[in-house]
C-alpha cells in the first residue's frame, strides 16, 4: 500500500494567520533566546504538508530578515556583543548552514521533523 504525502505550495488563509501568530510569537522567542521565529516556521510548513526544502528555506529567509532588522542596534557603539565572539561564530554558522542543507536532502522527512522537534525541546528546556 502506497502511502500518499500531502505535499502542496499554496498557503490557506488558515495558514496565512498561523504564520503571522508564528511571526509574532517567534520574534518575542528569538528576541529572547535568539532562536525561534526559524525553527517554529520550519516546523509548521514541515507539518503542513509543504515541500522540506521549501520550508527550510523560507525559514532561512525569515531568519536572516528578522537577524539583518536587528542589525543595527547590535552594531551600534553601544551594542553589548562580544566580537571575539562573533568572528568565530560567525563563520562557522555559514558553515554550519551549508552542511546542514546538505545533509537535509539525506534525511527523510519524518527523521527531519523528529530531530528538529527535539531540537527546539532542548532549546526550550536549556533556555
Amino acid at each position: 500500500m502506497k502511502v500518499k504525502i500531502n505535499s502542496h505550495n499554496q498557503l490557506k488563509p488558515l495558514d496565512i494567520l498561523s504564520l503571522i501568530i508564528i511571526g509574532l510569537v517567534g520574534g518575542v522567542i528569538t528576541a529572547w533566546l535568539s532562536v525561534g521565529v526559524g525553527e517554529l516556521l520550519v516546523l509548521f510548513l514541515i507539518f503542513r504538508g509543504f515541500c522540506v526544502t521549501l520550508a527550510i528555506a523560507s525559514a532561512v529567509a525569515v531568519t536572516a530578515i528578522t537577524v539583518w532588522s536587528a542589525a543595527p542596534i547590535h552594531l551600534s557603539a553601544e551594542s553589548d556583543a562580544v566580537w571575539g565572539i562573533v568572528m568565530y561564530a560567525g563563520p562557522a554558522a555559514i558553515i554550519g548552514g551549508i552542511v546542514a542543507k546538505t545533509i537535509a536532502t539525506y534525511i527523510n522527512t519524518k527523521m527531519l521533523k523528529t530531530v528538529l522537534g527535539l531540537w527546539i525541546l532542548i532549546m526550550g528546556l536549556v533556555g
